[in-house]
């Protein structure tokens, strides 16, 4: 383990480390996927079941894990650290190509053929997500120390 001289030093020592276990932690990224996923099922699959079309599901659908990705992180001055998750599954029909978060998390009517049914309200899986992760970090903590533990890091 280094030595550091003053507190600056070892402030900036962490934080390099903590975004290096945030951007490369299969398990911190695995425990977000999970959240997202259910909220998806919960929030989005619940509101209604279609007829016209089969849902993809973990099938490179909206509830795959692996269309789950950590697009940001940082630490705030406070210390507290944030993550940015991305839902990255794209549409199929009038929306292949393009990515589907924001039309359903907002509903944007405008990017469906038809946009006159339950489909196109806003259904806000992202939020639920982020609800579910602030309301219950344990495992994601978990995650977290793991990544600092497996870097050679101390933890309590």
């Amino acid at each position: 383990m280094p030595k550091f001289k003053d507190l600056a030093s070892l402030e900036a020592y962490l934080q390099k480390n903590a975004m290096q276990i945030l951007s490369r932690s299969a398990d911190v990224e695995r425990v977000v996927a999970e959240v997202m996923s259910q909220a998806v099922i919960d929030v989005v699959y619940a509101a209604y079941s279609p007829t016209q079309y089969e849902r993809r599901m973990d099938n490179d659908g909206l509830s795959d894990p692996r269309n789950v990705g950590i697009g940001d992180f940082g630490i705030k001055p406070d210390g507290s650290v944030f993550i940015t998750f991305e839902n990255l599954t794209e549409g199929e029909d009038s929306m292949q190509g393009k990515f589907i978060t924001d039309t359903i998390v907002e509903g944007r009517k405008s990017d469906w053929n038809n946009p006159n049914g339950v489909w196109s309200e806003p259904r806000d899986f992202i939020g639920e997500a982020s609800r579910r992760l602030r309301e219950n970090p344990q495992e994601l903590i978990n995650a977290f120390k793991s990544g600092l533990l497996a870097k050679g890091f101390k933890v309590k």
